[in-house]
């Protein structure tokens, strides 16, 4: 039984094309766009679009995750992104700010970099140790 709600849960997972994660851990997002054309947007949770279009040579994609996490995969358009940076998280999932040394974060921000993509599907997936199951945020970038 296990099994088959494990599989019934990846199955939703990939088919809603929105935030999605295992168990009861509900917190990573994009953050932001930035690209050589487009202006720099802020993404709300919500969101499953920019608004502006973007491209032009590069692109950079912001995501916070708020939960261990292994097994980090972004790919535009199914190519993957390369992590440019990390830092951790302090605050809250409503508000946070990059952790000044010493204090103990919440959870991560990374930004993703590519170029030669004009826009297209941003998909940022990981795993929470121990589980099977990927957590998996999508965006349409225009």
């Amino acid at each position: 039984m296990k099994s088959f709600l494990i599989a019934a849960a990846a199955l939703t997972c990939s088919l809603v094309g929105s935030d999605c994660l295992a168990g009861d851990l509900r917190a990573m997002s994009v953050v932001e766009v930035r690209s050589a054309q487009g202006p720099i947007e802020a993404i709300g949770r919500d969101l499953r679009s920019t608004r502006h279009d973007h491209g032009g040579g590069w692109i950079i994609v912001t995501t916070d995750e708020f939960f261990a996490l292994d097994h980090r995969r972004a790919t535009l358009n199914g190519l993957p992104m390369e992590e440019m940076r990390a830092a951790p998280l302090c605050g809250t999932e409503r508000e946070v700010w990059e952790c000044p040394a010493g204090a103990r974060p919440i959870g991560h921000r990374r930004v993703w970099w590519t170029q030669g993509v004009e826009g297209g599907t941003f998909e940022y997936s990981a795993r929470q140790p121990g589980l099977r199951l990927n957590a998996v945020t999508r965006l349409t970038i225009r």
